[in-house]
Order: C-alpha cells, then sequence, then structure tokens
C-alpha cells in the first residue's frame, strides 16, 4: 500500500534520547520513498488528541506514526480504534514496554 501522506506525533520529551534529528530523518526516508509528512510535537494535555483529530479530518493520512514512549503510541492508539489507519512505532521513550513486548 503507496504511503501518500504521513502524520508524524513526536513526543520531544520523552525518554532521554535527543531528538533533534528526527525531522530531518523522516523528511529525508519520506522523500526517497515519494510520501509527504506533517509533523507534530506533543505539547501535553488534551491539546494533543485534539490536534490529531483535526489534522486527520482536515487531511487524509494513510498512516501515523508514533515517535516517543508508551505514553505517546497510547495517545495515537486510542484514537485511531475503529480507524483503518495504520500505526507505525518509534520507540524514543525511557521504558518502551509496548515496543520492547512487540519486539519493535
Amino acid at each position: 500500500m503507496p504511503l501518500n501522506h504521513v502524520l508524524v506525533v513526536l513526543n520531544p520529551i520523552s525518554g532521554d534520547i535527543n531528538k533533534d534529528e528526527i525531522e530531518t530523518l523522516f523528511e529525508v526516508f519520506c522523500k526517497s520513498c515519494g510520501t509527504d509528512f506533517n509533523l507534530y510535537r506533543t505539547i501535553g494535555g488534551p491539546t494533543d488528541e485534539q490536534y490529531i483529530r483535526d489534522y486527520q479530518r482536515q487531511h487524509p493520512v494513510d498512516a501515523v506514526v508514533a515517535v516517543g514512549g508508551d505514553g505517546t503510541v497510547n495517545l495515537v492508539a486510542k484514537i485511531l480504534i475503529g480507524q483503518s489507519t495504520p500505526l507505525g512505532i518509534v520507540p524514543l521513550g525511557s521504558g518502551n514496554g509496548l515496543s520492547k513486548d512487540l519486539k519493535i
């Protein structure tokens, strides 16, 4: 399935990993695949969920990628319940329990 547009949800404060280069990495990767993407940096609270829901209503996305820890994955996953939109996970949190269980 070709991915024309991806929403990347990045938690900039999860874990102890510097995420300054994430946008550049996604830009290079998506460009090589012919995919557009939008990067959203979480700020905490209900604003994040509302932004993601609004973005999906306004822009058709082929996938949503959660970049962070279990909390970031949970935020995105609960929004995607009942949708056929794939969820990608880039585990950059402190514990990454779900990712470890899934062997990601």
